[in-house]
C-alpha cells in the first residue's frame, strides 16, 4: 500500500470508524474482559473491501432497508471489523495520518502496549482460560475505556473533562 492509500483509509477512518474499548463481564469468571473494538462502516461494500484485504477481518451487512422519518428508503449499510490480530498494526498505519480519531488510536495503543505488561497470576484448578485479571489491571484497563468512551460521546458538552 502507498503512503496515499493509508492516509485514504484513515480519512474513512476520521469519517466513519469507531475506536473504542470494549467490557464484557463474564458469567463465572471472576474479572471482565476487554477488548479493542475497530470498526469502518459505509453504503458501499467494495469500499470496505480495501480495508479487509489488507488488515483481514470481516465486513457484515448492519442494515437492511429502513426508512427514514420522510418515509424514504436508507441504503443498505456495511461495517468492516478489524480483527484483533491485525488492530495494532492497522493503528500504526493510520496513526500519523488521523485527524479527529488520534486520540482514541491513542489510547488504543497504550492498551495494546500495556496488555501483557501486568504480572499474571495463576488460576488454579483451570486448564482453560486465561487467568484473572489483577485489580490493578483491570483499573488501569477500565480508566482506558472510560477515556476512550468520553472521546466517543457525542453532544456540545461531550469533551469536557478529557485528559
Amino acid at each position: 500500500m502507498t503512503n496515499s492509500d493509508v492516509a485514504w483509509m484513515a480519512g474513512f477512518v476520521d469519517g466513519e470508524g469507531c475506536l473504542t474499548i470494549s467490557r464484557q463481564k463474564r458469567k463465572g469468571r471472576p474479572s471482565p474482559a476487554y477488548r479493542v473494538f475497530i470498526s469502518v462502516s459505509n453504503t458501499n461494500r467494495n469500499v470496505l473491501s480495501i480495508f479487509k484485504s489488507e488488515y483481514g477481518g470481516g465486513i457484515y451487512n448492519i442494515h437492511d432497508r429502513r426508512k427514514d422519518k420522510r418515509g424514504k428508503n436508507w441504503s443498505d449499510a456495511f461495517d468492516w471489523y478489524c480483527p484483533v490480530s491485525s488492530s495494532k498494526r492497522f493503528i500504526m498505519d493510520i496513526l500519523p495520518y488521523l485527524r479527529l480519531k488520534k486520540p482514541q488510536a491513542m489510547i488504543i495503543l497504550h492498551f495494546l502496549t500495556t496488555k501483557n505488561g501486568f504480572k499474571r497470576t495463576h488460576w488454579p484448578g483451570r486448564g482453560k482460560g486465561s487467568a484473572p485479571l489483577s485489580p490493578e489491571e483491570i483499573t488501569h484497563r477500565e480508566w482506558l475505556r472510560q477515556e476512550i468512551h468520553k472521546l466517543n460521546t457525542k453532544g456540545p458538552d461531550a469533551r469536557k473533562g478529557v485528559v
